[in-house]
């Protein structure tokens, strides 16, 4: 995967700095650009805090528009190999056993619009963030790019909350209070990362944006976004190296105690609901998680390859009601695993799975490598707390085909990329010098490179 890496004569990789690109390279220089815009609009949904902009889809538009661009400025050698990306590959099998098993859903029309309306922008988005020149500027405008649309999506959202209300927060449009917790859960260990290895406005604009995420979080009311939380800020700790350990467990429980002191009373109650199950709904009634979690399961012995279709588990439930004379609500999986397998069966389980899998490693192995740029050498904790995070409020909502989800694998293979470019020993000639032929760019040479052999 990394063949092309070029290195310095003087040692190093020409990754390891935050110099601008060495020419010839083949990438798209406007592709973090391009990548970050994707990142606001797909996985922070930052246009649907103004609703007249949902509307002309920008999410599958833009991420069409820029995957084009991004095809047809850079090498054919680069787009070859973004292409063979495990993730990539993952994705593609993905959104083909979605439309595959979609003839077959309890309703195709919904599973087949399901697949092209979001696991292609998914597809799109994550295509545009791998096809990054890997240096350690880019990962670092990446991370930015992230945190900061998250945060100004929380931040348009509590300008016009009312905060002595108990009602829970949710978006202006797809993201439910839950979602909506999970999206801050994601970018919060990012700007924790950032607070405590940057200094100046950057610290202070991190500090802020952690602010948000807290914020959100406790008036969205979500135990499954709150317990979330707690288990990002658990395996940041134990993730950071050296000191910085220390200095994050203390500003970690600092945040903590904080926040639990400031909570309205309604949020603690409902928190305190979480250590007695015995009088929560969940427990016992038709609608609450452990029904649910039963009838998935059903779902799931009866239909154990196609699934019921994507997004069909409320039209399972929906049928259930109705064969059994009764009505009540189409429930949600509320459970991320439970979803994707009684949805898209075992094989779309088993897809979903590798992504997350393969991206918790990616994420160990950040804390092993020996990058040689300064901003690398930390271990990078927060990928793999806020995938930590993920997995964990998967288990209580239903977000197998979540958006930020998606863009964090995405981000997480690609700091990847950055940190094993930098590790590069300086064992190669000098790079050659730059000549005038580009070589062969763009999706066009990319299909028609086998005429020239």
């Amino acid at each position: 995967m990394y063949r092309n890496v070029p290195v310095t004569a003087g040692g190093g990789s020409a990754f390891a700095s935050a110099a601008p690109p060495i020419a010839n390279q083949g990438y798209y220089r406007h592709a973090p650009v391009i990548a970050a815009v994707l990142i606001a609009i797909i996985a922070a949904r930052l246009h649907e805090v103004i609703p007249k902009v949902a509307v002309v889809k920008p999410a599958l538009s833009v991420g069409l528009i820029g995957a084009g661009l991004i095809l047809l400025q850079t090498r054919q050698g680069i787009l070859r190999e973004v292409i063979s990306h495990p993730m990539v590959r993952l994705l593609v099998a993905l959104m083909a056993w979605a439309a595959v098993t979609a003839p077959f859903a309890l309703w195709p029309t919904l599973a087949l619009s399901s697949t092209v309306q979001i696991l292609l922008p998914i597809l799109l988005m994550t295509f545009v963030i791998l096809a990054c020149e890997p240096n350690a500027r880019n990962l670092f405008f990446l991370k930015v790019g992230l945190m900061g649309s998250v945060a100004a999506h929380g931040a348009l959202l509590l300008r016009h909350r009312n905060f002595e209300s108990s009602a829970r927060m949710g978006s202006v449009a797809s993201l439910d209070p839950n979602d909506l917790a999970l999206l801050m859960v994601i970018a919060f260990p990012f700007a924790v990362s950032m607070a405590l290895h940057s200094r100046g406005k950057r610290r202070w604009i991190s500090i802020l944006a952690a602010l948000v995420f807290l914020t959100v979080v406790v008036v969205s009311g979500s135990r499954g976004g709150t317990l979330a939380l707690l288990v990002t800020g658990l395996v940041y700790v134990a993730s950071a190296k050296g000191l910085r350990r220390m200095f994050a467990f203390v500003v970690l429980l600092a945040c903590g105690l904080l926040t639990w002191a400031l909570a309205p009373n309604w949020f603690r109650s409902r928190m305190a609901t979480v250590t007695n199950l015995e009088t929560d709904y969940n427990s016992f009634e038709y609608d609450g998680r452990k029904a649910i979690w039963a009838r998935a399961r059903g779902y799931i012995r009866e239909n154990p390859v196609m699934g019921v279709g994507m997004f069909n588990f409320t039209v399972a439930e929906g049928n259930a009601l109705t064969a059994a004379g009764s009505r009540g609500k189409w429930s949600t999986t509320h459970n991320s695993y439970l979803q994707v397998a009684s949805e898209l069966g075992l094989v779309g389980a088993a897809i979903f799975l590798s992504i997350l899998g393969l991206a918790m490693a990616q994420a160990r192995a950040l804390r092993r490598a020996h990058a040689s740029n300064r901003e690398l050498r930390g271990g990078q904790p927060e990928f793999l707390a806020a995938l930590a995070g993920f997995a964990a409020g998967g288990y209580f909502l239903s977000h197998a085909y979540f958006y930020a989800f998606y863009a964090l694998a995405a981000l997480t293979f690609f700091a990847h990329r950055v940190a094993m470019a930098s590790s590069v020993p300086n064992l190669a000639a000098p790079v050659a010098p730059v000549t005038k032929s580009r070589g062969a760019r763009g999706f066009r040479s990319l299909r028609t490179a086998h005429l020239s052999r």
